[in-house]
């Protein structure tokens, strides 16, 4: 866990060059009890699963395991009392969850909702059908703790690439699905996943220069979902290579917004 942590520092003072971040407000927790010690924004590293074992279609994630752990951020004007919509975020290749999930906390405060990024156990990136199970497990963790309304799912680059099967395999789950920097990868969509596409929304951006992911391999994906019956946006950001800008996160967080009911 602590090894987990200074790496993410790591990975701030590497790519910002400071260190002035929300690790300064972050608390690290215990596996017991854990959820509820968080306080209005800070952020805390919940090892699954706190007390208790919970299952997912057919992976099983014991409380004792320091291997599977998201990480919990509530918006500053966060109230227990309140519902609020919560992000599902899987980073990319290499990186990781706090690192990742930092990003998105100007997105969350502006728009007021929860997140909850995952880390990778592997350094290979996500394996697909755990990654799925793993969204599973936060989102019923999540709402045995908090009050969680719709459950919107995002990505960058591998992390990115799970978000497709994780929506096509868990229909009425997600309420939007934002990959970024990727395709379907190795993945295949079969005829069941197809049919479960139907109704669902995604906004796609890829990068028009991304030389890792070509822009032809996500106008495939964003082609396939749009004949099947998904609701598509896609997003092509001119100039912008295999990267996962804040700026579109922002976005991301605002078309999730436009999707939650009017007051």
């Amino acid at each position: 866990m602590l090894i987990v942590l200074l790496l993410a520092l790591g990975y701030w003072i590497q790519r910002n060059g400071i260190a002035t971040s929300v690790v300064s407000n972050a608390t690290t927790t215990e596996t017991q009890n854990s959820t509820t010690n968080v306080t209005s924004g800070g952020v805390t590293l919940q090892e699954t699963l706190s007390n208790k074992t919970l299952s997912s279609g057919n992976f099983t994630f014991l409380p004792s395991s320091q291997q599977w752990q998201y990480f919990v951020y509530l918006p500053q004007n966060y109230s227990s009392s309140n519902t609020y919509p919560m992000i599902i975020g899987m980073h990319g290749q290499g990186g990781y969850a706090l690192g990742y999930l930092d990003d998105w906390i100007g997105a969350a405060n502006t728009y007021n909702f929860i997140l909850a990024f995952p880390q990778s156990n592997t350094s290979e990136g996500w394996w697909t059908g755990t990654a799925s199970d793993f969204a599973i497990a936060i989102i019923k963790e999540m709402k045995s703790n908090y009050k969680i309304g719709n459950v919107f799912l995002t990505g960058c680059s591998a992390g990115a690439k799970v978000t497709y099967s994780d929506a096509l395999w868990n229909p009425n789950t997600f309420k939007g699905i934002a990959p970024m920097a990727s395709s379907f990868g190795t993945y295949t969509p079969d005829k069941q996943d197809l049919s479960n596409a139907k109704g669902q929304n995604f906004y796609i951006v890829q990068g028009a220069e991304d030389s890792e992911i070509p822009l032809s391999n996500t106008q495939y994906a964003v082609s396939t979902l749009k004949g099947a019956g998904a609701h598509v946006t896609f997003i092509v950001v001119q100039g912008m290579g295999h990267a996962c800008p804040i700026a579109e996160d922002m976005n991301i967080t605002k078309w999730f917004a436009s999707l939650e009911p009017r007051a």
